[in-house]
């Protein structure tokens, strides 16, 4: 079995684009929680850029199409230092953490399914330690670039017999997908449409984002969850369907 772990950039970085902070309190605590999911399973780990690079994504206007050197340049060096230090947090919290940048993986195509290289992937897994991949500005063809949030990578996993995971659980801030104020447990592709962050976004495309990835996972048998993380134990609630939002046919 293979486990897909997506940590939401707002859930691991500060507010502030200026400071660009890691919840480095917070990460040890998910790290508790991932040590213990690997005793059974396989795992793979994304996050997203959180502060260290929406911001820089619409400074540049890359999240809008433009492709201009120095925004790729910037927002990547941003991304790939915030993989860094959670790589690092992580091994300070004995987890074998791999980094792994997705832009060295797949390149997109308008008009044909992306060229996702999974070798470094399957590689890592092979050698007994923790891939974790991040929201990247990955080159697309015919327009030059492309920002590839992290809630995407478990839709690369799926190409690889090898990475395609049983389970995927995108752990944000908040508690599960809301409606009313009130956390929804279970949650049809038919009802995903009426959920009122339908519409909300950030340079990624925000919960819509992550609600599309969930309907293509489900529809393709992975089991999805979305959930919150405050302290150690959620995540292991999360994946025994405790807590948080399962979506569902």
């Amino acid at each position: 079995m293979t486990l897909f772990v997506k940590l939401g950039g707002s859930l691991i970085t500060g507010k502030s684009a200026d400071e660009r902070e890691v919840r480095r309190d917070l990460l040890r605590e998910i790290c508790r929680d991932l040590a213990e999911l690997m005793k059974d399973q396989e795992l793979i780990v994304a996050h997203g850029a959180g502060s260290f690079g929406h911001s820089l994504a619409r400074e540049y206007g890359i999240d809008s199409g433009k492709c201009d050197p120095l925004g790729i340049a910037a927002t990547r060096a941003s991304v790939v230092l915030l993989n860094a230090l959670v790589c690092s947090i992580m091994s300070e919290s004995n987890l074998p953490a791999y980094p792994i940048s997705p832009a060295q993986l797949v390149v997109f195509r308008e008009d044909a399914p992306p060229l996702f290289n999974s070798g470094p992937v399957e590689r890592a897994l092979d050698s007994g330690v923790l891939p974790v991949l991040h929201g990247d500005v990955v080159p697309s063809l015919p327009s030059g670039c492309r920002i590839l949030s992290a809630d995407e990578v478990p839709l690369l996993l799926m190409e690889s017999s090898r990475l395609r995971p049983s389970m995927a659980v995108f752990v944000t801030n908040v508690p599960g997908v809301l409606k009313s104020g009130r956390v929804l447990r279970k949650l049809s592709l038919g009802e995903l449409y009426g959920i009122p962050t339908w519409g909300v976004g950030d340079a990624t495309g925000g919960m819509k984002k992550k609600l599309e990835v969930a309907a293509d996972l489900v529809r393709s048998e992975i089991e999805v969850v979305i959930g919150g993380f405050t302290r150690a134990g959620d995540l292991i609630k999360l994946v025994r369907g405790e807590a948080g939002t399962r979506i569902v046919r």
